[in-house]
């Protein structure tokens, strides 16, 4: 949980949180946070994989995803995408 609350601290702790976070956020949390890890029991590895699927059901959307890729692209501090495929980037670019 305490990832979770981190993300959203990170978004909501701004008045103005910018949405080329998001990807960032997603992917910390759905790669690393929330990955499977050799000693979690069986629950916890259930669980940990209805959060991540929630997590990437929520942004699924072809436009959603295009939306969210130009936002990193325009921000200065994530312009050179780097949780993207050379040819990933091509495209936003």
């Amino acid at each position: 949980m305490k990832p979770l609350n981190e993300a959203a601290d990170t978004l909501s702790g701004d008045p103005y949180p910018s949405v080329s976070l998001v990807l960032p956020l997603l992917f910390k949390l759905t790669q690393v946070n929330l990955a499977e890890a050799a000693d979690d029991s069986p629950l916890l590895a259930d669980l940990k994989g209805l959060a991540r699927n929630a997590l990437r059901n929520a942004y699924d959307r072809e436009d959603t995803q295009q939306l969210l890729q130009m936002a990193m692209y325009l921000d200065p501090r994530l312009k050179r995408l780097p949780f993207f495929s050379k040819e990933e980037k091509l495209n936003v670019q």
